[in-house]
């Protein structure tokens, strides 16, 4: 899995490995692991983000509006 679905999975495997009395290794990890979702959340934004801005030009309607324009 990749993306923010499989960095949640990863992380949640990970954090419940961890031993009750051990603290500090959990927040260590914890901080760790928001970054990494912070990361993975920001690339999925990002990604569709540049799926909306790309536009397919239609070259067929593209000339006739062309050839449009130029003969009024």
């Amino acid at each position: 899995m990749s993306g923010i679905v499989g960095s949640i999975t990863a992380i949640s495997r990970e954090f419940n490995d961890l031993k009750l009395n051990n603290t500090i290794k959990g927040i260590k990890m914890a901080n760790y692991f928001e970054g990494k979702i912070k990361d993975a959340e920001l690339e999925k934004q990002t990604t569709q983000v540049q799926e909306k801005t790309t536009e397919e030009i239609d070259p067929v309607k593209l000339v006739s509006d062309i050839q449009d324009d130029m003969t009024r």
